[in-house]
């Protein structure tokens, strides 16, 4: 957890391509999440790249899992996007823990991403954070 932080968050950091948030408990480093932002293209015709905040690294210390802080970590980005008026997240997430990003959200992009006899590797996610409900009711005022 800790060699990235100083080999890579820090120059990325300070050069102003990424922004890691260090979570803390008793003095101890308990998690972090790097976010930047990044291109997003769709496959459907005419539809121009947008940009997207992409969670790019999210650590969690082994003795804190399961306490629920990753599942915090997501819900804080989704009212960080919301904030900032961003409609997508996106992630690579690792093979062995996509299931958990979808059960938060996130779908998977490409089909191919996807193979049952595979346990490496990443798969391409996204959360789309545009609410029709919203802009539906909108309209109806």
């Amino acid at each position: 957890m800790e060699s990235y932080l100083k080999d890579e968050a820090y120059f990325e950091h300070i050069s102003r391509k990424a922004s890691t948030t260090l979570m803390y408990y008793e003095n101890k480093l308990i998690a972090y999440f790097t976010l930047h932002r990044l291109p997003i293209e769709f496959e459907e015709a005419g539809t121009a790249p947008r940009d997207a905040l992409d969670l790019a690294r999210l650590a969690v210390a082994k003795e804190f899992q399961q306490l629920g802080i990753g599942t915090y970590i997501i819900s804080h980005l989704r009212y960080l996007a919301y904030s900032i008026n961003e409609r997508y997240l996106t992630t690579e997430a690792l093979y062995e823990k996509w299931k958990w990003y979808a059960r938060r959200g996130f779908r998977y992009i490409f089909d191919g991403d996807i193979d049952p006899n595979s346990t490496e590797g990443f798969v391409s996610m996204v959360m789309d954070l545009f609410d029709e409900e919203l802009l539906e009711d909108y309209f109806e005022v």
